[in-house]
């Protein structure tokens, strides 16, 4: 098993806006879906994403103290066919998929079955190997454990199979002194956490989420999709900027450059990390890729059900909650803080969550979550109330006062600016110079280098 049953699906797919007042979208115009009374401007907002920044397709949900107030959908699912997007569309969210297999281990460690603080060996023997023995559970998650990368790139074959890749990781040396230092393991993060929940939970992590998270919450979303649910996910397509003329290196904002260098060079830590396989690369637009178990990256779920996921992570949805406050606030504790030896810019790491930091400056300091190539996953805690927020653009300004939960595929963040209150209508949005302005993520949705955006390079 690697998603919820079918009836599961038809029974909770669709959580009702009958607790709100709302106002619905003719079919004539560019969207579709609801929003609540008050918050037609997400509306407006997400219909300029088409008008003025050329999105193909997208959908955006925002929950608001545990109701849903905002599910819209529009443009184009799959370019190759002009099918339309569908309020079922699902969607591949990429890395933002660490966040549900972080919630495993962390649900594990509430159900008194994990010790984060134990060595991983304990869990999973066969890791102690190489001068491993003694690394807890919390470096696999706060991505301190040295292995960023396989030192054999891997088989598309293997990486579906499972065995092989996390059979060699358990065999390897770390590449630094674990615990001394932090770096994204790009790929070899949900091998290495999926393998420990495997292990204790005697289930694929992919199961585990199903039958703990997913079916409890009524969500449309897997880690290793059934063959069942093909047809419904989106086409990712490859931006026409990356087919395009290279941009100099001394036109790169100077911060940029050295991990821009290492990006560039094959045999850099960075980019063994980023792209794991010799030949053939993880095109997740692949059947296979999509029903395998990757779970650092090919996590796919409609924007509802994001929504619904990181609402029942920090508060209470339908009589349901994921994590209890203590254990979120296990799951949100600094471990790691100074520049990522595998992306080579400055990040700042909780148990599988992205704290904010400098080189985030959209953020405040409560910020959490975790990005993706194409989406972006972060909870925000203003005080004791939490938001969370899916995006490729940091937005201008947070509202501590309006707690949501939003999340989206395609360029929901600009929905943000919609939930702003309109006495705050006269500062205007902008994308910080010289700092991650996302606009390359922006390219990666709609192929096209929105009217305005940074030329400078994002990952």
């Amino acid at each position: 098993m690697r998603g919820r049953t079918d009836g599961a699906a038809a029974a909770c797919s669709t959580p009702s806006l009958a607790a709100v007042p709302v106002t619905g979208i003719e079919d004539r115009q560019r969207c579709h879906g609801e929003v609540a009374r008050g918050f037609e401007r997400v509306r407006e907002v997400f219909e300029q994403n088409f008008d003025r920044y050329d999105d193909i397709g997208a959908a955006v949900s925002v929950y608001h103290h545990g109701n849903l107030v905002v599910d819209l959908w529009g443009g184009i699912s799959d370019p190759r066919t002009g099918a339309r997007w569908r309020p079922d569309t699902l969607q591949v969210i990429y890395s933002a998929t660490k966040g549900a297999v972080a919630t495993c281990a962390h649900l594990l460690a509430q159900q008194g079955r994990l010790d984060l603080d134990a060595p991983v060996a304990d869990y999973w023997p066969e890791f102690g190997a190489a001068g491993k023995a003694h690394i807890p559970v919390r470096w696999l998650l706060s991505h301190q454990a040295g292995l960023p990368v396989l030192y054999r790139r891997a088989t598309l074959e293997e990486i579906i199979a499972w065995a092989p890749v996390v059979t060699e990781l358990a065999a390897q040396r770390p590449c630094w002194t674990p615990g001394t230092l932090s770096g994204y393991h790009a790929f070899t993060y949900g091998w290495l956490v999926g393998e420990v929940v495997r292990r204790v939970a005697g289930r694929e992590v992919g199961t585990y989420f199903a039958e703990e998270i997913a079916t409890p919450l009524g969500l449309d979303f897997w880690l290793g999709l059934p063959e069942s649910e093909l047809s419904r996910v989106s086409w990712t397509t490859e931006p026409e900027a990356m087919r395009g003329p290279a941009i100099p290196l001394d036109a790169i904002h100077r911060p940029w450059r050295k991990a821009l260098t290492a990006y560039a060079d094959p045999d850099s830590l960075t980019t063994r990390a980023l792209f794991p396989t010799a030949g053939e690369r993880v095109d997740l637009n692949r059947a296979d890729l999509l029903t395998a178990q990757i779970p650092a990256m090919n996590g796919v779920c409609t924007a509802r059900a994001l929504a619904r996921f990181y609402a029942a992570l920090v508060g209470d949805v339908d009589g349901y909650r994921i994590l209890t406050p203590a254990t979120l606030a296990t799951a949100t504790a600094e471990q790691a803080n100074g520049l990522d030896e595998v992306l080579r810019l400055p990040n700042r790491q909780a148990l599988g969550f992205v704290l904010s930091h400098p080189g985030l400056s959209w953020c405040s300091p409560s910020t959490f979550g975790h990005g993706g190539a194409r989406r972006d996953a972060r909870l925000r805690r203003p005080g004791d109330r939490y938001r969370v927020r899916l995006r490729d653009e940091p937005p201008a300004w947070h509202e501590p006062e309006s707690p949501c939960v939003l999340a989206g595929a395609g360029r929901p963040h600009r929905c943000e600016r919609g939930l702003i209150p309109a006495r705050h209508s006269s500062r205007r949005p902008t994308v910080p110079t010289g700092r991650r302005s996302g606009a390359v993520r922006l390219r990666r949705r709609a192929g096209r280098r929105p009217r305005g955006g940074s030329r400078r390079s994002s990952r």
